[in-house]
């Protein structure tokens, strides 16, 4: 279940819709009240069905920035650089195999987890911990009772949390 304000803002829009990117995204490039720059992602677990969704991302050059690339495994970090185009943007992203690098940048606005199942509440909760807005891919949660800590989270820090389900 979203955690989210009565009057959806553009950020809150983004997060929503990760899990299909170049249908649905539309004109959310303004993430700060300014309006001035582009959301900055971190994709943490790149193997699977993050190839999909950074397809989506690269459509939307205008709206978002892919910040760090992160995985166990280098080989999937590796294939998912190759899905990015040089001229996506100015900064290649960085790249690591431990999200806690992720979760410390302070430029990183939301970050994507697509991790393995029993990887995504505990790092969906240390990312709203960090101030990061999360998309994670389903499933949530193992028990129920991770999915009462994450919704507990989203609002003790105030982050948009949600969960993706395609289909």
């Amino acid at each position: 279940m979203p955690v989210a304000s009565t009057t959806p803002s553009r950020r809150q829009a983004l997060v929503a819709s990760v899990a299909s990117l170049a249908a649905t995204l539309g004109p959310v490039h303004a993430w700060s009240d300014e309006g001035s720059r582009k959301i900055r992602l971190g994709l943490i677990g790149v193997g699977g069905i993050m190839s999909h969704h950074i397809k989506g991302l690269v459509a939307r050059k205008e709206a978002v920035e892919i910040v760090w690339l992160c995985d166990v495994d280098p080989n999937q970090i590796t294939k998912a650089a190759a899905l990015i185009p040089e001229t996506f943007q100015s900064k290649t992203p960085r790249k690591t195999g431990r999200f806690e690098d992720v979760l410390g940048d302070d430029t990183v606005d939301a970050c994507v987890i697509a991790t393995p199942h029993h990887w995504h509440t505990p790092v969906a909760l240390a990312a709203m911990a960090a101030g990061k807005d999360i998309y994670v891919e389903k499933p949530i949660s193992h028990v129920y009772r991770e999915g009462e800590l994450l919704i507990e989270a989203a609002k003790k820090h105030g982050r948009i949390l949600q969960q993706g389900t395609q289909m």
